[in-house]
């Protein structure tokens, strides 16, 4: 059987720990007037699965080591359909240093950034 063991309770007085900043959503952070962007990575298939997955992987890291509070997604072409797929508990930076290294990888023409409203 499996067991679940309850936290053990705080000290009266103990301050509620802090939530990583992966785990808080993005807008929260935001001051009136910042812009939050959507990193959109175009992938399309070279037939090469292990190469696609490596590139997908590489493209992933250098997302993930930018912090910031911008949004990403990959869209993905393989086998004529298309997939979309974000990432809505991780966050990256826009720089122009993470976008060179984007467009490096996958292409001038397969890295989109677009400003993100919150309603």
């Amino acid at each position: 059987p499996l067991m679940v063991m309850a936290p053990a309770p705080r000290p009266p007085g103990a301050q509620q720990p802090a939530v990583p900043a992966y785990a808080r959503p993005a807008a929260s952070a935001l001051r009136k007037g910042d812009t939050v962007h959507m990193v959109r990575v175009i992938l399309r298939s070279t037939g090469d699965a292990l190469r696609d997955k490596l590139r997908l992987r590489r493209v992933y890291g250098v997302l993930f080591s930018y912090p910031g509070e911008d949004r990403f997604a990959f869209q993905i072409f393989e086998r004529e359909r298309g997939y979309l797929v974000e990432f809505p508990n991780f966050t990256t930076g826009v720089c122009p240093e993470l976008l060179e290294r984007l467009r490096f990888i996958v292409g001038d023409e397969n890295v989109v950034v677009e400003p993100l409203t919150f309603q």
